[in-house]
């Protein structure tokens, strides 16, 4: 039954977007999904099977695509803080939530680290301030390299998270920021309402994000 709810919900996002979602993780890992394949800011839904819950955000990795985005999204956060102007303007920002975090490469893959989370955790939109902001874009721009105008990857010394075997491995590693803000729906009301009115709230955060980041 959980399959076919979780079947539906990706295709309806398909559906309200009109895309052919692209997807990303595994159903045997904590989450998976589907995004809607844009280089730069993108729409993406998260379902996590344990939780039989799921998330609609607004997704924008450190990856080049086209002159480095999140580069542009930051600089620009730091100069004028603009997503701190838009949340009093979004509806129920207490349930939408910032996820900044710190991607470490090992090649292809982006293992488990102890510093992931910018900030030191996941907030609320509402919970942001000026100061708190400003800390946690910082960090960001510290993950990317300064030498090249912060248009590539950084190095920085991270803490490997392992599942079994030895203790926390300290190296240094190349690492980019990651960005998604997000918000949770009911996988379970099969109409498809709780979804496209999720997507209606974050309309305002994906105009900003593809603003701000030069889209």
């Amino acid at each position: 039954m959980e399959n076919f709810l979780y079947a539906h919900l990706l295709d309806r996002f398909n559906e309200y977007l009109n895309v052919k979602g692209q997807p990303f993780g595994q159903l045997n890992k904590p989450y998976f999904g589907i995004s809607d394949g844009r280089e730069g800011v993108q729409w993406n839904l998260a379902i996590y099977p344990k939780e039989v819950t799921a998330r609609v955000g607004v997704n924008l990795e450190g990856k080049q695509y086209r002159g480095w985005p999140i580069a542009t999204l930051i600089t620009s956060e730091l100069d004028i803080p603009a997503l701190l102007r838009l949340v009093p303007d979004l509806r129920d920002p207490q349930n939408i939530t910032l996820r900044f975090t710190r991607d470490a490469w090992q090649v292809t893959s982006r293992p488990e680290i102890q510093e992931k989370y910018l900030g030191g955790r996941e907030f609320c939109l509402s919970e942001l301030t000026e100061d708190l902001w400003h800390t946690i874009l910082t960090e960001a721009l510290g993950c990317l390299d300064k030498d090249r105008r912060y248009r590539g990857r950084g190095s920085q010394a991270v803490t490997l998270v392992r599942k079994v075997g030895p203790d926390p491995d300290s190296r240094i590693m190349e690492v980019t920021p990651h960005l998604t803000i997000s918000t949770p729906i009911d996988p379970s009301r099969d109409s498809g309402e709780d979804l496209s009115s999720a997507i209606e709230r974050l309309k305002p955060v994906h105009e900003w994000a593809s603003k701000v980041s030069g889209e």
